[in-house]
């Protein structure tokens, strides 16, 4: 009978051993608004906040600042989106269902770890799905700087062939955008997606994937500027708002077909976590090694 009970700890440890994976994304940040040294000094106001004043609310709710600290060019910490509605609930191993017990000021918080390095204008983000977006931290410091005609603005940065590619297309032929419902708390949209997400709100679709491509003759070409700051906006949005973002245009005299979903510089590991969510040390390590061995490219 002891050695039963001196078996459940240890049998209780494995089950919350899991192997997690853990994707890192690389943004920068653009000269509007005072660009990476103003988006510094907005993080700096944050950190120095105390307590309840690191919480703020935006247009989807409250964002809690939970953690940061700056060493050098370098500030790393955790933000959370904060989820005080339609909250999980506890399934329990009969298959009934358990509400978790809130007090009025607590919600469910989903954090992300991030990095910013300022010299480089480099925001590197845990990316998850329920987490805040490299868009909402804008708008957060965007709130904290008090931006009221400029605004702090991101691109995703692309794997080197990629990037090298799109940047050196001379015609564009083609490009395709699909759109989720999420796309509709888009922050100054062009004038071209501003049309396509009234249509969204009339329509109601789960997706909309917008196509716009020139004639078939080799001559016939899209606007190249134009282009770009569409899929800018597009991009903007995060794999939230947008699920698909292809161009396709002459490098050379060859057609190139980039989705800059797929092609973003992305670093995506494996690790084995201890207990139901990766401690904020783990992840903040974890985001590191990913700017560091990626840094070269920055």
């Amino acid at each position: 009978m002891a050695k039963r009970k001196q078996a459940e700890p240890v049998a209780r440890a494995i089950e919350l051993l899991s192997k997690q994976s853990f994707n890192i994304d690389f943004f920068r940040i653009g000269p509007a608004a005072g660009g990476p040294v103003e988006f510094r000094n907005a993080l700096r106001e944050m950190i120095a906040r105390p307590g309840a004043g690191r919480s703020v609310f935006l247009r989807e709710g409250r964002v809690d600042f939970h953690r940061g600290e700056e060493h050098g060019v370098i500030i790393e910490g955790e933000i959370g989106r904060v989820r005080t509605h339609d909250t999980p609930s506890i399934a329990c191993g009969d298959c009934s269902v358990q509400e978790i017990e809130l007090e009025e000021d607590q919600g469910i918080t989903e954090r992300t770890a991030f990095l910013f390095d300022r010299q480089r204008g480099v925001l590197v983000l845990h990316s998850r799905r329920e987490a805040l977006s490299a868009s909402r931290i804008c708008e957060l410091l965007d709130l904290v700087a008090k931006n009221r005609e400029e605004f702090f603005e991101y691109s995703v940065i692309l794997n080197p062939s990629a990037a090298d590619d799109y940047a050196r297309m001379q015609s564009i032929r083609e490009v395709s955008v699909s759109y989720t419902n999420e796309a509709q708390n888009m922050r100054q949209p062009d004038q071209t997606t501003l049309g396509l997400l009234k249509s969204m709100s009339i329509v109601e679709p789960e997706i909309l994937t917008v196509t716009m491509s020139a004639q078939r003759t080799r001559q016939s070409h899209l606007s190249i500027a134009a282009v770009r700051r569409f899929v800018a906006k597009a991009l903007a949005l995060g794999e939230t708002g947008v699920s698909m973002v292809n161009v396709r245009g002459y490098v050379g005299d060859t057609i190139r077909a980039i989705d800059l979903i797929e092609d973003r510089l992305r670093v995506t590991v494996k690790e084995e976590v201890r207990g139901r969510n990766a401690s904020y040390e783990q992840r903040r390590r974890i985001v590191r090694e990913a700017y560091e061995s990626k840094k070269a490219l920055l």
